[in-house]
């Protein structure tokens, strides 16, 4: 993992996707949130290394079937967050690509406006179900 964070290039506001996706332990986004729906798991060495941004990917199929961490992950529930880029008003969105890979972090914690909360499980055989 790199640590200059510095070297990420600030995604455009025509660029991108239209959608970012991070998923969630049910403990981390529990105690990442408050009572307003205001979620910031920033930091969080067990969660993201200690990150100072919120990493996200484009899609859903990279979380499931290209994302290394998903493939640590033991099975279980875990909440989904679709994050709409529209809403990010004031969030600095950095780019950061690796083994062919793009991913987007977030600089800022979301307010509940910015995103949907979806119920996700990841099966014994890898698959990630999202809904329901």
């Amino acid at each position: 993992m790199i640590k200059d964070w510095s070297s990420e290039r600030i995604l455009p506001p025509d660029e991108g996707p239209e959608y970012f996706f991070h998923l969630a332990p049910f403990a981390v986004y529990d105690g990442s949130t408050d009572r307003s729906g205001y979620y910031d798991p920033r930091g969080l060495q067990h969660f993201g290394g200690g990150a100072p941004f919120i990493h996200t990917t484009p899609s859903l199929h990279q979380i499931e079937f290209e994302l290394p961490y998903f493939q640590q992950l033991e099975a279980g529930d875990f909440w989904m967050l679709t994050i709409f880029r529209e809403r990010l008003d004031g969030i600095k969105i950095t780019v950061f690509e690796e083994n062919d890979l793009i991913y987007h972090h977030l600089w800022g914690g979301l307010v509940r406006e910015t995103y949907r909360l979806d119920r996700a499980w990841k099966c014994d055989n890898n698959m990630l179900h999202v809904g329901g």
